[in-house]
């Protein structure tokens, strides 16, 4: 899938969206990673809702959405750090937490503020 971009307004100013995947595409296993325009995502539905977190782990950079979600947490490839879902907080390092991106669902495309400040 190609990245569209789409600028909203809102009452603070404008913010450029980035089409990034579409729901359709989360069916098999609930989740997915893809890089768009440098940025590591992890794309996934949990509690009925889609998110997107940053799929490279704070601690060595590994990724994080390698293994399937489970119980609520998703666990790095390299070293087993353990982030929840719910926050991307990091279960054993507290200090550490992978970014959230901004999200909109319209239809079946899922759509993300890539950059802040824009």
């Amino acid at each position: 899938m190609g990245s569209e971009k789409l600028d909203t307004a809102e009452a603070s100013g404008v913010r450029a969206l980035t089409c990034v995947a579409r729901r359709s595409e989360l069916a098999p296993s609930g989740q997915l990673s893809r890089w768009v325009d440098d940025h590591d995502l992890l794309i996934f539905e949990h509690k009925g809702k889609i998110k997107v977190l940053s799929n490279i782990c704070p601690h060595l950079g590994g990724p994080v959405g390698y293994h399937k979600l489970k119980d609520g947490r998703f666990t790095c490839l390299w070293h087993n750090f353990q982030f929840s879902a719910d926050s991307g907080q990091c279960i054993d390092h507290p200090k550490l937490c992978l970014r959230e991106y901004k999200t909109e669902v319209r239809g079946d495309e899922i759509w993300v503020q890539l950059v802040e400040n824009v």
